[in-house]
């Protein structure tokens, strides 16, 4: 949250409502990766290959795939419209 407003405010010199809220979304993005992640690191330490480990693969795998889809999208938007 905090790396993604800095880079708002630098940019803008102001807080704004909007920027406070699109702060959470990459906030709430690095959460679930840490928790998934736990959880999948926990279970492949223990050898335990059941269905649970194998959705944590995935969820983490879209997530990633998801977060760099969105930069790529964001940067697209934005270069048009500058």
């Amino acid at each position: 949250m905090l790396p993604f407003l800095a880079g708002f405010v630098m940019q803008t010199n102001t807080i704004t409502s909007i920027s406070l809220f699109l702060s959470l979304i990459p906030f709430m993005l690095s959460y679930l990766e840490i928790r998934i992640s736990r959880l999948y690191k926990n279970n492949k330490r223990n050898n335990s290959n059941t269905m649970a480990t194998y959705q944590y693969e995935l969820l983490l795998k879209l997530l990633s795939i998801g977060t760099i889809s969105l930069t790529f999208t964001f940067l697209l938007v934005f270069t048009i419209i500058a």
